[in-house]
């Protein structure tokens, strides 16, 4: 799905490049001062422009129509791949919303087993009533055999 994401998001980075090049302000200076004059030649109507009319309505029929049909075809293909998108957003959140619920059961299943649950056992030697005879038992030890080796030293 990440895969699909970048795809999208590089198409629409690239197909917004033509919006650069194409400036509506020189279009509107160009078709702005045109004077046609409707004339009639050979029996058909037609529209009559001077030399320099001519060679702006050539302009902007020759080089910036196109472009601007290139960039309404971008444009839909952004439409299109935006709507992809959308649709990729709320299925990935739908199945996100499936995940949670999971979760939230599987929550709800620890939770009620939690009270069964015994905490482990210590072993015998862990144990403080263990730990308090150990340590009398080696108080003892120490005192009887520190007695004995005093006496031995001492000479009696």
């Amino acid at each position: 799905m990440l895969k699909r994401l970048l795809i999208v998001f590089v198409s629409l980075t690239s197909s917004s490049a033509y919006a650069d090049t194409l400036n509506r302000d020189q279009i509107r200076k160009l078709v702005e001062g045109l004077t046609p004059t409707a004339t009639k030649y050979n029996g058909q109507d037609g529209v009559w422009f001077n030399k320099v009319d001519a060679e702006k309505v050539l302009e902007v029929l020759g080089k910036r129509v196109p472009l601007a049909l290139d960039i309404i075809d971008g444009q839909d293909k952004q439409i299109g791949l935006l709507k992809e998108s959308v649709e990729l957003y709320k299925s990935s959140s739908l199945m996100y919303q499936d995940y949670s619920k999971y979760n939230q059961q599987m929550l709800e299943v620890a939770m009620k087993s939690l009270p069964d649950l015994q905490p482990p056992q210590l072993s015998w030697y862990e144990k403080p009533h263990s730990t308090f005879l150990g340590g009398v038992v080696v108080g003892i030890t120490l005192v009887v055999t520190s007695a004995i080796v005093l006496n031995k030293s001492l000479g009696k």
